[in-house]
């Protein structure tokens, strides 16, 4: 999930069955959270 979502706004991502983490760039910071919050509702 992470991984997917960063990468399509120009970061990076990963994680395993406990954690996760990513980079994003400051200015899409918004946008990632936003897109996360759809997908983890779904």
């Amino acid at each position: 999930m992470v991984n997917q979502i960063s990468s399509e706004i120009g970061g990076s991502g990963g994680g395993h069955e406990k954690a996760c983490g990513a980079v994003v760039p400051r200015e899409k910071l918004k946008q990632f959270i936003y897109l996360l919050d759809r997908l983890v509702a779904q």
